[in-house]
């Protein structure tokens, strides 16, 4: 990562820790270095030769541009191309939910913005998300949830796969299950008027 990204990342850190809101302003070339910055990151991740430390190195790396992308003041469409795979390879639990904190803003809220359906992969990669629940992280489940709830009426589309992972009453001890509960119950009273007939 060049020194300006690493500034601004460790600025970004410093406002947050401040409890300053960052607001990141990004031109287009910034956005377009970002991404390839990210595509980057993704095929090392892929590479086979690569060793576990350096793999980790790039997580790190990843992390830091997640970050910067979830502080910035205006969304790109630029990166929607890279969720699918990212949530294919990437695995580690606070930056799967950094990612999906990233997709709200540059994808969801996007999208919404241009009136534009969300994208029919992005919506698998959500569903596949939530398939291997039992063995997921449930604070990952949680932010899948709530990004999901985002969704508006498009969320009727996840309705199966999120009702499966209803968490029962003796998980609610955790508390990410117990707010994964209440999130599908606050999807559910937006799903009834539209239940099957």
């Amino acid at each position: 990562m060049t020194k300006k990204w690493e500034d601004l990342y460790s600025k970004t850190i410093e406002d947050l820790k401040n409890f300053k809101r960052p607001m990141i302003q990004l031109n287009s070339d910034d956005f377009l270095e970002i991404r390839d910055l990210w595509k980057e990151g993704l095929q090392k991740l892929k590479d086979p030769s690569f060793k576990e430390e350096q793999k980790e190195q790039t997580l790190v790396f990843l992390e830091k541009i997640f970050c910067l992308l979830d502080h910035t003041q205006k969304p790109s469409v630029l990166f929607d191309s890279l969720y699918e795979e990212s949530f294919k390879i990437i695995k580690k639990p606070e930056l799967v939910i950094y990612l999906l904190s990233v997709s709200r803003k540059h994808l969801i809220e996007k999208k919404f913005l241009e009136g534009n359906p969300i994208p029919k992969s992005f919506i698998k990669s959500l569903e596949n998300l939530l398939e291997d629940y039992e063995n997921i992280n449930p604070e990952v489940i949680e932010w899948t949830l709530r990004t999901i709830e985002q969704l508006g009426n498009q969320s009727l589309k996840l309705r199966e796969a999120v009702l499966k992972i209803k968490p029962s009453w003796g998980s609610l001890f955790n508390q990410h299950k117990k707010a994964s509960k209440q999130i599908i119950e606050l999807l559910e009273k937006r799903w009834a008027p539209f239940k099957r007939r």
